[in-house]
């Protein structure tokens, strides 16, 4: 069934160990016997950046020091998850062989790179103030989400933060705001839907749209890499991978991807 694919999916139950270890077996035999050469998960683009960086590329514990240093960077956790990282990013040569696709989590890590790059003293005290908000929240995981999802006016924010920068369009400065301000845009759905807003909707379906957008840009960026058509071992949540409209009304990223390959 999958000697012809360019993508395969799995559709899991988050948080199990078994997911990843079999994840992990199976993107092995894809590696060897049919040439596939990227992971796509549902992880924070960031933190993905962060597991094959020289350093810590094929290194589950210095992948997890990561996780600890960030806790909300790196969203699947588990030992298990970590080493599938770690083997994916051993196994392959090509620069960019983890692509993650999901909304903007880690806050603290977009904020301090931002900092860094702030063109002027005024933007980098902007950036250090969120920063030290985003601390409060997400200095260790706990049973509630992370600075975009608890803060109430985070989108505000974020939006007023990226006007500020003037960021140039393609920018890395551009990509981390657009990040900040599209989960904080997510996230507010699903808040304003549990005060009686009908909006709940929105929290699916822009969430797959961003999911879509960041696959193309990954998949775009291969291509002009050398590769005439990436083959993918996706790992999403079940909802994630329908082909079809999927059980919460929308239709997601793994419908998108069958009708990719089918083209």
């Amino acid at each position: 069934e999958i000697a012809h694919a360019q993508f395969v999916l799995i559709g899991e139950s988050h948080y199990d160990h078994d997911t990843p270890l079999f994840a992990d077996a199976l993107y092995r035999a894809l590696h060897a016997n049919f040439g596939f050469h990227h992971l796509v998960v549902e992880q924070d683009f960031v933190g993905m950046e962060e597991a094959v960086k020289p350093g810590v590329r094929g290194d589950a514990k210095a992948i997890a020091a990561i996780a600890r240093r960030y806790p909300y960077l790196i969203g699947f956790a588990s030992d298990q998850d970590l080493q599938l990282l770690a083997d994916v990013a051993r196994l392959e040569r090509v620069p960019d062989p983890i692509w993650g696709l999901e909304q903007t989590q880690g806050t603290t890590r977009y904020l301090e790179e931002l900092a860094r790059i702030a063109p002027s003293a005024e933007l980098r005290a902007e950036c250090s103030s969120l920063l030290d908000a985003a601390q409060k929240i997400e200095g260790k995981r706990g049973p509630h989400g992370n600075y975009l999802s608890d803060e109430v006016d985070a989108l505000e924010k974020m939006t007023a933060l990226r006007a500020h920068f003037h960021a140039p369009s393609g920018s890395r400065a551009e990509r981390l705001l657009s990040g900040l301000v599209k989960s904080a845009e997510i996230y507010s759905y699903y808040r304003r839907a549990e005060r009686g807003e009908f909006v709940g909707l929105f929290n699916n379906t822009v969430r797959e749209a961003w999911f879509k957008q960041q696959f193309l840009d990954d998949y775009h960026r291969s291509v002009k890499l050398g590769e005439a058509a990436p083959k993918a071992l996706f790992k999403f949540g079940d909802e994630h991978m329908y082909r079809g409209l999927n059980p919460v009304s929308a239709f997601p990223i793994g419908k998108f991807v069958c009708e990719i390959a089918d083209w």
